[in-house]
């Protein structure tokens, strides 16, 4: 869970980008919904893009950003077609090789382990 805290996002002259932690909001309550499945970007896509289009900068952006940077912060996991590893942050590059995302292991394990840290990181930032 510390690393949800410390959670990095764009900024720039005082905005912040939502995007990272809308996507993981959204894997999150996935998570609670279906136990941790993977997300494949081609389902997932029109859901965050339509959450950062209400809870975000007005500013063009797609989910494909967070979707894979999120692997940076150790709290994501992306496998595609081939294997472990994303394709890059290109939509068609995610489209194509059947990127899946997913909440990284230690984090679905202490999920499960402790249920009630569910909730937490909506309250973080």
């Amino acid at each position: 869970m510390t690393r949800v805290g410390a959670l990095r996002q764009w900024a720039k002259g005082g905005e912040r980008a939502p995007h990272k932690p809308l996507l993981l909001l959204y894997a999150l309550g996935r998570f609670q919904r279906d136990g941790g499945g993977g997300l494949p970007y081609s389902e997932v896509e029109a859901d965050p893009k339509r959450l950062s289009a209400d809870f975000g900068p007005n500013r063009r952006t797609t989910p494909a950003y967070p979707f894979h940077h999120l692997v940076g912060n150790g709290v994501w996991e992306v496998r595609t077609d081939a294997g472990p590893g994303g394709p890059g942050a290109a939509v068609g590059a995610l489209r194509g090789s059947g990127a899946v995302g997913r909440l990284a292991p230690g984090l679905r394990e202490a999920l499960r382990r402790e249920p009630e840290l569910l909730g937490r990181p909506a309250r973080v930032r």
